[in-house]
């Protein structure tokens, strides 16, 4: 089977690079190919003058959806087989291409666990999500509905589950999400968890879907986020008018009431608004 490991390229990442090939040295096999999809910088591969490995570089253009659709047509018709997917401001961890291969042939989709680590690069919390899930837990469309665990970053899949219809929308503010759930919806794939490599999700300003505290700000940013990704479902011809009346109610009542959320501890992405206790 032929690997490729994918990953997205812009000027703000830069100043990751040299992290992220050192991760791509570090790992326990090797047998892979990199594909770059390139966003604007010029001269890509000027950067990556230290990787002797095999490599291409794409060029795309536009905003973040567009891009991950650009980079799903490009996948669909190439001859690899097997896609890992690794964003280029985290790091992971030396086994995850090793994992991550062996068990796509089983599965359709993997996604694996996180670690946290600093903008610097420091690790400061292992695992985040091994306490909830536990490794090989499967899970179809439905689980991730209302919340999400499958990111570009923590990601591999087999190829051909890219021959399943996907529909572009400009609405959702977070393509991942809205990719991988059409994919499995339309597909009828089955996914998994696995704990036993990890993606180093690096904590900085830009990076949308960090893991963080709960306050007003961020409430209302994944209430948003959660009602764009279900319009853009909605564009794309899907019945979730059940979560929009649920998001609506949720957000009269916060406007009324006080809210808390006991359990803001390694949440799965957008899933704060399914914990909160509204008095």
């Amino acid at each position: 089977m032929k690997i490729s490991l994918v990953t997205y390229f812009y000027n703000d990442a830069i100043k990751y690079i040299d992290t992220f090939l050192s991760a791509l040295s570090k790992q326990t096999v090797q047998n892979f190919d990199l594909i770059v999809f390139n966003d604007s910088v010029e001269k890509p591969e000027t950067y990556f003058t230290d990787y002797k490995r095999s490599i291409k570089f794409i060029a795309v253009s536009g905003t973040p959806t567009q891009v991950r659709f650009q980079s799903f047509e490009y996948l669909n018709k190439s001859d690899t087989d097997y896609i890992i997917f690794q964003d280029i401001d985290d790091s992971m961890s030396e086994n995850r291409v090793e994992v991550l291969s062996h068990l796509l042939n089983e599965y359709d989709i993997v996604s694996n666990d996180l670690s946290l680590m600093n903008d610097s690069g420091e690790l400061y919390q292992a695992s985040i999500w091994s306490d909830k899930l536990k490794d090989l837990f499967t899970f179809e469309y439905n689980f991730i509905k209302d919340k999400n665990i499958v990111g570009i970053g923590n990601s591999a899949i087999k190829k051909t589950i890219l021959k399943h219809s996907l529909k572009y929308s400009a609405i959702p503010k977070v393509a991942d999400w809205f990719m991988f759930y059409q994919l499995m919806y339309n597909g009828k794939l089955t996914a998994v968890f696995t704990t036993k490599c990890q993606t180093l999700y690096r904590q900085h300003p830009n990076n949308m879907a960090g893991v963080r505290s709960l306050d007003n700000k961020r409430l209302l940013y994944v209430m948003e986020v959660k009602k764009f990704h279900y319009l853009g479902l909605k564009e794309a011809n899907f019945n979730v008018e059940k979560e929009l009346k649920e998001l609506e109610a949720i957000e009269k009542k916060i406007s009324e009431t006080h809210t808390t959320n006991p359990n803001t501890e390694n949440l799965f992405w957008w899933d704060e608004t399914n914990h909160l206790i509204i008095n």
